[in-house]
């Protein structure tokens, strides 16, 4: 499994980079509910990564759409939610927020030390592999 933390578990993740978009499928658990995503197109335009397909959890399948903003503080990547949609259902059904869900996603990336270069040119993605261009 990959991942552990207490409210997210991964047992499958696979990943297919496609030049400026990447195609996510995974399975898991999410708050102790089995959920997985089979085909969620990820796209990436200057700092905004955005990402859209089909969520399984509870015996339904859900759209999900997710907008979020990426920044750099001393070099740890920051999260900002602009937008997260699950279906029709509002965020409050789950007791978050896009300021919750940034928090956590933040919470996570700050506790497992990544960082990336102080200053960087560009991301692309090349030959499968992403690639950072820096100064």
């Amino acid at each position: 499994m990959l991942n552990q933390s207490g409210l997210a578990r991964v047992e499958s993740l696979d990943i297919l980079l496609v030049q400026d978009s990447m195609v996510l499928s995974a399975a898991g658990e999410f708050q102790g509910k089995t959920a997985q995503t089979d085909g969620l197109q990820v796209r990436f335009k200057d700092d905004v990564v955005i990402a859209s397909g089909n969520v399984t959890a509870l015996g339904r399948t859900l759209e999900l759409a997710v907008e979020a903003r990426v920044t750099y503080d001393s070099g740890t990547p920051q999260v900002a939610i602009s937008r997260f949609q699950l279906g029709y259902l509002p965020l409050a059904l789950f007791g978050l927020t896009k300021d919750k869900i940034s928090a956590m996603i933040n919470e996570r990336v700050q506790s497992s030390g990544f960082t990336v270069p102080a200053s960087f040119d560009g991301i692309r993605i090349q030959d499968g592999k992403l690639i950072i261009l820096s100064r």
